[in-house]
């Protein structure tokens, strides 16, 4: 697929994922407010539940991600339907087994739970059972090389989820978000059973399955240590402080997790591309320009569009939630985790392509036991600063691993692997010179809402004007301007 193609349906997908983010974001900021810290910390913490949960497919999901898309270029469609039915059997045979499981600890340990925890239990399976069935529809969708659906998905599954929140919130307080998960859900998936031109049926073969388990585990237990990795900080805070610093830390780490979604949107356009490439070659080499340029455009975007959050982010937090100021701090931390974390993702989902999900598992699975370590012993000196600083350090370690290792796959000639990573880190650095001399130039005060927006814009426009020079640069690499241009021009056209 060319070029341009992929740049359509990485901009469909990522704008996409940006709404649904950024109602996340409003979401989380309205629901903050309403709850104050201590409930929304509650709120923070049985989530977790639900985001562990998710991966209670134990990898066929992943497996479908390989097999159907493989079999669907071959030409084989009859085989990548019977995979198609034999996965979604597995897949909810699996979730519902789970949500019988929470229903029995529920009622096992009915009288020593709190009433939130009695109710929350269940909706979180039943929320799962939901996902689980739309999260397979974005698999045969992304398989038949269709963006348009999954992306419509995300856009009404953020603001059904917003449009509900907020009321249900506000009649039964943390209660209410459950039912508001499982009700955007709901819609979601009726949304994308419209859109489909198949429909899923059961399937028994346990030699399909297997195949499936095996193809997939490998990638779900990566994907597992990422969310571990992604979890070890809430994990620590609920263990040794209170939930209202987890209350705090969500609004820091909800912020963090919303930014890093402008690279999983390109790796989850790209990942077929890769895995195609490879599959027709089988040479790793042949990847090589698949993954340098959409990574040396995040090195020059990303560090500048955190910079203008990490500058901007005081304000929304200081006027519109003043209950939640010791998050700040915490915030601008993790921001800085963030932009290693985010460069590195599409290197992770190079190397799954490439067969080398091994060296993932085990970078992963250390980073995790540092991380659980570091935050503990900073959580006890320095509170929720100490878990960030924790976690931001981890989030580089990681990130550079990946990224070394996948450069040092596809290595330029006459020039080191550590010399790629540095050229890749470089614009980070710059932008955050920028904004260490900002800060100190142009401190933030406190003022009216009208005046830090209008200091913000000063400062903004500054980092704005000083990071120019890389998007000349940027264009001269990749032409990535020149072929957005002629796809506006196109679609313009009558």
């Amino acid at each position: 697929m060319s070029r341009r193609q992929v740049l359509l349906d990485w901009a469909r997908y990522a704008g996409s994922q940006y709404v649904a983010r950024l109602s996340t974001l409003v979401r989380g900021f309205v629901v903050a407010r309403i709850l104050g810290p201590t409930e929304y910390g509650k709120w923070i913490a049985l989530l977790v539940i639900y985001e562990l949960g998710a991966y209670v497919h134990l990898g066929i999901l992943n497996g479908m991600d390989r097999e159907i898309p493989f079999h669907l270029g071959k030409g084989e469609k009859e085989k990548a339907w019977n995979y198609r039915d034999s996965g979604f059997t597995a897949v909810l045979g699996f979730t519902s087994l789970f949500l019988l499981a929470l229903v029995a600890m529920d009622l096992l340990n009915w009288k020593s739970y709190a009433p939130l925890t009695r109710f929350a239990l269940p909706a979180a399976g039943i929320a799962l059972l939901i996902e689980n069935q739309i999260f397979l529809h974005y698999n045969l969708f992304r398989a038949q090389q269709r963006i348009g659906p999954p992306a419509e998905g995300w856009v009404v599954q953020g603001i059904s989820n917003l449009a509900l929140s907020i009321p249900f919130v506000l009649l039964f307080r943390v209660h209410g978000l459950f039912v508001a998960l499982i009700a955007s859900n709901l819609v979601t998936l009726a949304v994308l059973r419209a859109r489909s031109d198949w429909r899923f049926g059961f399937r028994w073969n346990l030699g399909e399955k297997w195949r499936l388990l095996r193809r997939g585990a490998p990638i779900l237990v990566y994907l597992f240590v990422e969310v571990l990795l992604r979890q070890v900080d809430k994990l620590v805070i609920i263990a040794f402080l209170s939930r209202e610093m987890l209350g705090y830390y969500g609004i820091a780490f909800t912020v963090a997790q919303m930014l890093m979604y402008v690279t999983t949107a390109a790796s989850f356009t790209i990942f077929p591309r890769f895995l195609a490439e490879y599959g027709k070659t089988g040479e790793i080499g042949s990847l090589a320009r698949t993954l340098k340029e959409p990574t040396f455009a995040f090195s020059i975007f990303i560090p500048t569009f955190l910079g203008l959050v990490y500058l901007w982010i005081h304000i929304p937090i200081e006027h519109l939630l003043p209950k939640f100021l010791p998050g700040i701090a915490p915030m601008r931390i993790l921001l800085c985790g963030t932009v290693f974390y985010s460069l590195a993702s599409l290197s992770s989902y190079f190397l799954i392509a490439v067969n080398r999900t091994r060296v993932l598992l085990a970078g992963g699975l250390a980073i995790v036991g540092v991380e659980a370590v570091l935050t503990s012993l900073l959580a006890k000196r320095y509170g929720i600063e100490g878990v960030a600083a924790g976690a931001a350090v981890c989030q580089f370690l990681y990130g550079t691993i990946l990224l070394g290792y996948a450069l040092r796959l596809v290595p330029e000639r006459e020039r080191s692997t550590a010399g790629a990573v540095f050229r890749t880190y470089a614009p980070t650095l710059y932008v955050a010179t920028i904004v260490a001399v900002l800060f100190r130039l142009l401190p933030p005060t406190e003022a009216t809402l009208a005046g830090d927006i209008g200091m913000g814009l000063v400062r903004g426009g500054i980092l704005a004007a000083a990071t120019v020079p890389l998007w000349i640069l940027l264009q001269r690499k990749t032409g990535v301007f020149t072929l957005a241009w002629d796809l506006l021009k196109r679609r313009k056209k009558p």
